[in-house]
């Protein structure tokens, strides 16, 4: 239960985190009309 509790309090971090971020584009690119962001899930790039 410790663990699964971490494991959530990790992810609501990232995730906030994430929208800062998106925030701060947001701000720093305020006359733009379209942000387009790529994301790449790492984990499930394995040779």
């Amino acid at each position: 239960m410790v663990m699964l509790l971490l494991a959530q309090a990790k992810t609501i971090v990232i995730v906030n985190l994430f929208v800062a971020m998106l925030e701060k584009l947001k701000r720093y690119y305020r006359r733009i009309k379209k942000i387009i962001l790529v994301l790449d899930n790492k984990v499930i790039h394995k040779s």
